[in-house]
């Protein structure tokens, strides 16, 4: 017995707009295009082995045009094979499986440091690259008494290009308090392997490296509320660091993430579900262009979330999200000084993310009708996106002596109606 599935996507986005700042004006254009398509054949071998056999191909380009000759043109092809098998028992499982993966990388970008938001500094790339990746894995798991179980697993992967191989074993222990509460406990070695083009601009890059530990608590408390509490602490090794100005790339960055996440869900009748989520933590990185460790450029301490929904009949349903975050960290300005050569102000930097934007707050709010069309079902809604229109900040926009500000913000309220159509 088989099932085979095919997917597919495809987008085009094009952005134009202007520049006017005393500094720094003129058109920029940009093009984004993306497609992506796979298949799937899942094979039921026998009663107790399941195979699972697939192919996928995705290719991201853009091309963005800016004033002063400045430009950012980007393109990533990947394509690959992926089997895995499975091997199922009353007490225990055997996965086994392997993918190859070809990338191919061309990246080329101009950008000023008027424009540059992250570091307000000059950035230059210009590096292609392809290599072919390898791996292999393996996965038991197995139920030693009632109350414990283990899952161990052990990961190979080596690229070409780079001639290097790395093994990551992974452990996983439950224990089952009662039928109502478990803990576990992991701790692993996880790789990732660096773009294309870094490697292409570097064969000597290693592999990034993280080492986790956590601890989790899962708790039914009733049928109708459950909870998760985790900790974790991860440490990061060989992350990727490059010099702005040369575009050369290193295996020199290093760094760590550790906090606390707590979940619950809320199912109190099969018409109304919903679920909260909070986390507390602290990430830092010397990787990229961050020169020393400091906060990542995405941490955020504090993040909150909350989905409900209410069917409130068999065809009609409204729901909510909510997400506040503490402000992603920046790099701010001290004073500046001009340049006679260039004629132009440059800023002069404090410590790299050592201040923080504003908090983000939004609630998005939607309404969906549902069709019958056979066995084709069809949703029609109306979400209103960011519904307090409150100003979330994302960079600061300085004038021409850097003596001032203001905000960049996105998705103001905004009304949306769509359509969802399953085939």
């Amino acid at each position: 017995y088989g099932k085979l599935t095919f997917t597919g996507l495809s987008s085009y986005e094009n952005l134009y707009g202007e520049y006017k700042y005393d500094h720094f004006n003129g058109v920029m254009n940009s093009d984004g295009y993306n497609q992506s398509f796979g298949t799937r054949l899942n094979l039921i071998l026998s009663d107790n082995s399941l195979n699972e056999f697939n192919f996928y191909y995705s290719k991201s380009d853009k091309e963005a045009q800016y004033p002063q000759n400045s430009f950012e043109n980007y393109k990533f092809i990947e394509y690959g094979l992926k089997n895995d098998l499975s091997l199922l028992y009353q007490s225990h499982e055997i996965h086994l499986g392997g993918w190859v993966i070809f990338k191919n990388d061309n990246v080329s970008v101009n950008l000023p440091g008027e424009i540059n938001f992250y570091t307000l500094e000059d950035y230059k790339i210009n590096s292609n690259g392809n290599y072919i990746l390898y791996s292999l894995y393996g996965e038991y798991k197995i139920k030693l008494t009632d109350e414990i179980s283990m899952n161990n697993g052990l990961r190979f992967d080596y690229i070409d290009k780079l001639k290097k191989g790395v093994l990551s074993p992974r452990l996983n222990i439950a224990y089952a308090w009662n039928e109502h509460m478990s803990l576990s406990f992991d701790y692993g070695w996880y790789y990732q392997s660096p773009m294309a083009y870094e490697a292409g601009a570097n064969s000597s890059l290693k592999f990034k490296k993280a080492e986790t530990v956590g601890i989790g608590i899962k708790h039914q408390i009733t049928n109708e509320l459950a909870v998760n509490l985790e900790l974790y602490n991860k440490k990061l090794y060989d992350l990727v660091t490059n010099n702005n100005q040369t575009g050369s790339f290193l295996s020199e960055g290093y760094g760590f993430s550790r906090g606390v996440e707590l979940y619950v869900q809320i199912k109190p009748d099969d018409n109304l579900f919903g679920w909260f989520s909070y986390s507390y933590s602290i990430a830092k990185r010397k990787e990229g262009i961050i020169r020393s460790e400091q906060y990542f450029s995405f941490d955020r301490t504090h993040l909150l979330s909350a989905v409900i929904n209410f069917r409130f009949s068999e065809v009609w349903n409204i729901s909510g999200k909510y997400r506040f975050g503490s402000g992603t960290p920046y790099t701010p300005v001290s004073a500046s000084y001009f340049d006679q050569s260039s004629e132009k102000y440059f800023p002069i930097l404090e410590i790299q993310n050592s201040a923080r934007y504003p908090d983000y707050n939004r609630l998005d709010i939607r309404l969906t009708r549902q069709f019958n069309l056979g066995i084709q079902p069809l949703e029609i809604y109306l979400e209103v996106l960011n519904v307090i229109n409150n100003r979330n900040v994302v960079h600061w926009i300085y004038n021409a002596d850097y003596t001032s500000r203001s905000e960049m913000t996105v998705l103001p309220l905004i009304p949306v109606i769509g359509v969802n159509w399953k085939i």
